[in-house]
């Protein structure tokens, strides 16, 4: 099983590049983010940005290193897949836990955006009530998911690193001649 994890800061377009593994080689997605939301609902909280970095502070303090991906984990598992993807990959202990137990079939993949503006102008786009509304607001929240989760060190351990400072078209071909075409075509996981 082919499992490819994905990291990067908010508005990098990581939701991007798994939803074009799943619609050019049939790879579903798994979020961490997805157990948070489920977790926040289960205590009656409202689905923000806050309350989600909130549960995620708790989580760690409270469970076992690496709680939302061994959830994912089991998950994958349970499909008995021939690949996935996860996306919201976080934590700098998220890559290893994931390379332990899948071995030389786990790959992680950064997103990079090299200026920040680029980053919350497209959040700005997507109009989701989690985001922030000011550039003063997406710079505190991304200082504070930095200080939560360590992401920039989660990165260092990226196998391959795909910048996403260009269009969406561009990205899209980074995505297809770096990853799909190099390394998911040529082991056998792209199954469209």
């Amino acid at each position: 099983m082919k499992v490819i994890g994905v990291a990067g800061r908010i508005g990098s377009g990581k939701d991007e590049l798994v939803k074009t593994l799943e619609r050019r080689c049939g790879i579903p997605t798994f979020s961490t983010g997805d157990i948070a939301r489920k977790l926040a609902e289960e205590r009656g909280m409202e689905i923000s940005r806050a309350n989600l970095h909130e549960i995620s502070q708790q989580v760690i303090e409270e469970h076992e290193k690496g709680f939302f991906i061994r959830q994912l984990i089991r998950k994958i598992e349970a499909q008995k897949l021939q690949a996935a993807s996860i996306t919201g990959i976080r934590l700098p202990d998220d890559p290893d836990l994931l390379r332990e137990h899948f071995g030389k079939d786990f790959s992680l993949v950064g997103v990079r955006v090299s200026d920040p503006h680029m980053r919350f102008e497209r959040i700005k786009q997507r109009n989701d009530m989690r985001d922030p509304q000011s550039f003063g607001e997406f710079f505190r929240q991304d200082q504070e998911e930095e200080q939560l989760f360590h992401l920039s060190e989660t990165l260092k351990k990226a196998d391959l690193t795909l910048y996403n400072d260009g269009s969406l078209e561009e990205f899209h071909q980074a995505i297809q001649t770096r990853l799909i075409e190099e390394q998911l075509e040529k082991e056998g996981n792209c199954f469209n």
